[in-house]
């Protein structure tokens, strides 16, 4: 009976730990409380402008008015995302005109929300001309370099879409970089993408998951969701469904519960963080800075002494350029000089380094 309790317990503590990871995408599960309002003369048709947090395809300067509603200020030369067509939202929310509130019957098919209330939908357009749908949100904290992230999301098939795709994919950005329309040489890399077919077996009535893991260089802040890749690198897949959108051809998938945590197992692990034990600060490109490791954790913490123990430099948020000089940019002496490099797992690495010039 005791051993029971204990594995219970451990149990429990195991899934509280996962419970308290912070999601860093807000509004992950696309659930709105209620549908934001904006001035629809024009753009009646975009339900994603209703969405807190996520932008769309394109995207213009947004203000609030006294009452906080979204007023749009139709400014093409906004660089955020710049695409002619739109994602979608779907929500109970959203009023009967805009054919987005209905989730069982809606224009694209009938799905219930893998968790929630609401859910996203994304489509690759094929023909002339070509078109990607994008989606684009501010991450509510930078990621730290060095760290390591897992994301995942849910997608299904919809009813009505006449093709499956691969390669849908995310990408983590220190900007919101622009997105030209009709692109299809885009120099982002997705960090996690489906390098296989989606939804290969026809099926529309499940929610499937993407996910995976990676190191952040540091610093992104925006997260994207679409097609990246060259269209040599998309494989598509007719399918069989009679009924189509419109004359539409595309592939069309549902999108809900995004998530990203950070996850320390798939960071830089500490035994990787190898100083060099020789800098050459001559200015010819080779060896000139103390450069420790491309992925070097933040913030990791340097301080370099003499041979006599004095400190001639200390960072407490090391960014590789040490170049063999003092605080004040005074260089240092030939000779061999010991550092303390303390990185944010609380591992603490001492050695010398010899400079020479």
């Amino acid at each position: 009976m005791k051993i029971k309790v204990v594995l219970i317990f451990i149990l429990w503590i195991h899934s509280f730990t996962a419970l308290t990871q912070v999601n860093l995408i807000p509004n992950g599960g696309f659930d709105n409380e209620e549908c934001l309002d904006f001035d629809t003369t024009f753009f009646f048709h975009l339900s994603f402008w209703h969405l807190e947090k996520w932008l769309p395809n394109y995207y213009y300067n947004v203000v609030y008015d006294s009452t906080l509603h979204i007023v749009v200020d139709y400014d093409f030369n906004n660089h955020e995302l710049y695409q002619y067509q739109s994602p979608d939202f779907f929500h109970p929310c959203l009023s009967e005109f805009l054919n987005r509130n209905s989730l069982t019957n809606n224009i694209f098919g009938y799905q219930m929300p893998f968790s929630g209330l609401g859910y996203a939908g994304l489509g690759i357009f094929i023909g002339e001309p070509y078109v990607r749908e994008f989606m684009r949100i501010e991450l509510s904290d930078t990621l730290k370099k060095g760290q390591g992230y897992c994301f995942r999301m849910r997608y299904a098939l919809a009813d009505k879409s006449n093709r499956v795709a691969s390669h849908l994919g995310a990408v983590f950005s220190v900007d919101s970089f622009h997105l030209a329309y009709n692109s299809v040489e885009i120099s982002e890399k997705p960090q996690i993408y489906a390098d296989y077919i989606m939804c290969e077996d026809l099926d529309t009535s499940s929610w499937r998951v993407l996910e995976g893991n990676f190191v952040a260089e540091g610093k992104e802040q925006w997260l994207t969701i679409g097609w990246f890749h060259h269209l040599n690198q998309i494989y598509w897949k007719k399918m069989l469904f009679p009924e189509q959108i419109a004359d539409s051809i595309m592939a069309y998938y549902y999108i809900d519960a995004l998530e990203l945590i950070e996850c320390p197992q798939y960071g830089v692990p500490d035994y990787e963080i190898i100083p060099p034990n020789v800098i050459s600060p001559n200015g010819d490109g080779l060896n000139d800075a103390f450069y420790i490791h491309p992925y070097l954790p933040q913030p990791s913490s340097l301080i370099i002494y003499n041979r006599w123990g004095a400190e001639v430099f200390r960072s407490a948020n090391y960014d590789q350029i040490w170049q063999g000089a003092t605080a004040d940019g005074k260089p240092v002496a030939e000779g061999t000089y010991f550092y303390v490099l303390q990185l944010p797992s609380g591992t603490v690495k001492k050695g010398t380094v010899s400079v020479f010039r």
